[in-house]
């Protein structure tokens, strides 16, 4: 059985403006690399003994020209490494695309403010997928080899989890698992492409599991299954109602 109490709500409102790239990218506070205006929202939970809180950033106004650049047809980024960091993306036709922070090799240039990226490789996801790009993403090393592994969910509840996505796309290594959503009801997926997924081990067996809400406003965890080396199909269980 599940107890929830709210033990507290807090507002912060507020807005500032900031032109991209403002720095080298920073996977905890992302919001700093991009020019918006927003508010924002944090509410702390207890549920079952643990403690979730959730950030809600309300975006008001961006500048950006999303049909230009390398990152024209890129539905989802995801910055992961430590120091100089790179991102991995999702495109709408679901290819997984590589772009290395040039700065990393190139010393002199540490000072910079402005990061370089290079695509390191390709790697269709269709056969996988429905060429269904929308949805939401995690990274983080969820079986604690070192090694960054990849967990995609889109509108079509296709699931697809890649454990050493950088050797899976660079070298054909890593592995990759897929599934189709099949013992949840038809809000269990996002609107569009948002960011509604983050790695938490939540059960507190050692590995990362998955925290996800989805378009009802759900929240739900999704265990890392050791066996299967994944995160599990079945193992999804409904946490609180926003």
């Amino acid at each position: 059985m599940i107890y929830l109490l709210v033990i507290s709500s807090l507002l912060f409102s507020g807005s500032f403006h900031k032109e991209f790239p403002l720095q080298t990218w920073n996977s905890q506070y992302p919001e700093s690399a991009w020019g918006a205006v927003y508010s924002k929202n944090i509410v702390t939970r207890i549920v079952s003994g643990k403690v979730a809180a959730v950030n809600v950033y309300k975006t008001k106004e961006i500048s950006a020209d999303p049909g230009a650049g390398p990152f024209k047809d890129i539905a989802h980024t995801y910055v992961y490494g430590t120091g100089f960091q790179d991102i991995v993306g999702i495109t709408y036709d679901t290819r997984l695309v590589l772009l290395e922070n040039n700065l990393k090799n190139t010393p002199e240039n540490a000072g910079s403010t402005t990061p370089e990226f290079e695509n390191k490789g390709e790697k269709d996801l269709k056969s996988y997928t429905d060429e269904e790009g929308e949805g939401t993403m995690v990274v983080d090393d969820f079986n604690n080899d070192g090694k960054y592994d990849l967990f995609f969910y889109n509108s079509s509840k296709k699931a697809v989890f890649i454990s050493d996505f950088v050797s899976f796309v660079k070298r054909d290594g890593g592995n990759l698992k897929y599934y189709t959503i099949q013992n949840q009801d038809e809000d269990f997926i996002t609107d569009w492409t948002v960011s509604a997924m983050v790695s938490f081990d939540y059960n507190g067996d050692g590995y990362k599991d998955v925290i996800y809400a989805d378009r009802a406003g759900r929240f739900w965890v999704w265990y890392y299954d050791p066996e299967e080396e994944s995160i599990g199909k079945d193992d999804i269980k409904l946490l609180f109602e926003a």
